[in-house]
């Protein structure tokens, strides 16, 4: 009778700790399990989800993407440095030539679709239940303190789920993908859950026949705009294929431009974030105000 393979037992998710069987091989696996302890139950990770093919709703079911070939290495908890804040931390994967722990420097971070680390952020690990085993482990390696797990898990209502993707920074740069919703959290001393198609809606207003297509890289860049708070897109990766739609095709290093209904010029789209209500408006405020613009 077939028995599946036992999940692998990590020894630490230290960086600076990490020997060889802590190697491990993802590749092509739509699901990943391991345990941190022989005593502790699996825990188990993917690499990313998309809508199931032929189903059409307001909310599909979700399939599993697996991971890429030749995803082989470490997984380990990066904590962030320089001026990120301390809760962009999380659980990242380290592929590497060989599973020597010295290959782990020869290494470079998985990337997921979106050409961003494959990264499941501190929010989540302190928030989802089956992540218990992580934040204990976090939490013996001296990984992240309890102060700053309490707050992950207070800085919301448990009944609000928070977004893989968080905003810590105005001028943090992130991944958006045009069909999408791409929710995500603006974090600082509390967090506001938005989206960017709530934030770029001008879309929907001057194109009848919906979103475009296509995903770029940008970033907020803030302005002052006859005495008022304003925000633009600045494209810091361009789009790989041409997108169809009010939108000029996103050059990188311009800012995001849209064409409108009878005007020769398009305008770079702007959001002021002083004259809109709602959780992204607040939440631009909160980044601007920490930015002590």
């Amino acid at each position: 009778m077939y028995r599946a393979p036992r999940a692998p037992i990590l020894s630490t998710l230290d960086p600076h700790r990490l020997t060889r069987t802590d190697y491990v091989d993802l590749s092509n696996k739509a699901k990943f399990l391991f345990r941190l302890l022989p005593s502790y139950e699996t825990t188990s990770i993917f690499f990313d989800v998309a809508p199931k093919k032929g189903v059409k709703s307001a909310f599909p079911s979700k399939r599993a993407i697996s991971f890429p070939p030749n995803t082989a290495g470490f997984l380990y908890y990066h904590t962030p440095s320089g001026d990120a804040s301390p809760f962009e931390g999380g659980l990242r994967i380290r592929v590497t030539p060989d599973n020597s722990s010295w290959g782990f420097d020869r290494g470079r971070d998985l990337l997921a679709p979106t050409g961003f680390p494959w990264q499941t952020n501190l929010l989540q690990i302190a928030r989802v239940v089956r992540w218990q085993h992580v934040r204990e482990t976090l939490l013996q390696e001296n990984l992240v303190t309890p102060a700053r797990l309490a707050w992950c898990r207070e800085c919301a209502p448990p009944f609000i789920t928070i977004p893989l993707l968080s905003l810590f920074r105005l001028t943090q740069e992130f991944p958006i993908v045009f069909e999408s919703q791409n929710p995500f959290a603006f974090v600082g001393d509390r967090v506001y859950p938005s989206s960017v198609s709530n934030l770029l809606s001008q879309f929907a207003k001057v194109d009848p026949f919906g979103w475009p297509t296509g995903s770029i890289s940008a970033r907020f860049e803030p302005a002052i705009r006859d005495g008022r708070r304003m925000v633009h897109l600045r494209i810091t990766r361009a789009a790989e294929h041409h997108i169809e739609g009010p939108v000029v095709k996103p050059e990188e290093g311009q800012l995001l431009h849209l064409r409108f209904p009878g005007e020769m010029q398009a305008r770079p789209w702007g959001f002021d974030i002083d004259a809109t209500r709602g959780d992204g408006a607040a939440g631009l405020r909160m980044l601007w105000d920490a930015a002590k613009m």
